[in-house]
């Protein structure tokens, strides 16, 4: 319940952070608030205090992406996970991957500004994480870095046939992250020998998950259609 003696902002950020400790992601998409969250619903009470402060939220969300970056903490499954991985380039095999068979052309202007969407709208894909000798505390636990901006690079690939294709596909998804670079996502354009492409979205597991990322799948499709 929401304190009537209590600072709107500061309530709002209380909101904001409740929202995101469950996974849901919020975002300004012009004078509106959206949420997207995956698994669950989201609480009536929650949902009633965003409605409410919705200005307030929206005020903060904005600023957050006004600013070059600010500072999260990780969760303990992150901080074990870069712990054992800090100041590597990330190990290949923690890369989660998802493909996408097109039969309609697609220019990649229009895959480029749906993929940039999909990293605008989910913060998660604007996180990276610093070396070790940069690290600082956040609510008493480590922190990592959520920027308000970074641009994502579609990689237009040269081609591929059918019989290679899963060959080439488990290549893209293997190239390794530099932990400390968001965004830890990317986007490939393969065409293939004889007609059709695969879009394949790729991320590390520091910051999507195996489900979340074939989640991503048709939320793309749905943007740029």
């Amino acid at each position: 319940m929401i304190d009537p003696r209590e600072d709107p902002l500061e309530a709002a950020r209380g909101v904001l952070d409740q929202a995101r400790s469950l996974g849901i992601e919020i975002w300004p998409e012009g004078p509106r608030l959206r949420y997207r969250t995956l698994n669950r619903d989201l609480p009536v009470g929650l949902r009633d205090a965003l409605a409410k402060m919705r200005e307030e939220v929206l005020e903060i969300v904005r600023h957050e992406r006004s600013i070059e970056y600010h500072l999260a903490p990780m969760s303990w499954n992150q901080f074990g996970m870069w712990h054992d991985h800090v100041g590597l380039v990330a190990p290949t095999g923690l890369n989660v991957g998802h493909a996408v068979r097109l039969e309609r052309p697609i220019r990649l202007e229009v895959l480029t500004r749906a993929a940039q969407v999909l990293v605008d709208r989910h913060s998660v894909l604007r996180t990276d994480f610093p070396r070790e000798s940069d690290l600082s505390l956040t609510d008493g636990r480590p922190s990592r870095r959520v920027w308000g901006f970074r641009p994502v690079v579609v990689h237009q690939g040269s081609g591929a046939a059918p019989e290679v294709l899963n060959g080439v596909l488990g290549e893209l998804i293997g190239e390794p992250f530099h932990l400390e670079t968001a965004p830890l996502f990317r986007v490939h354009h393969v065409p293939i020998s004889g007609g059709g492409q695969v879009v394949l979205l790729v991320a590390h597991h520091l910051v999507v998950d195996g489900l979340s990322i074939r989640l991503m799948g048709p939320e793309l499709a749905r943007v740029f259609q």
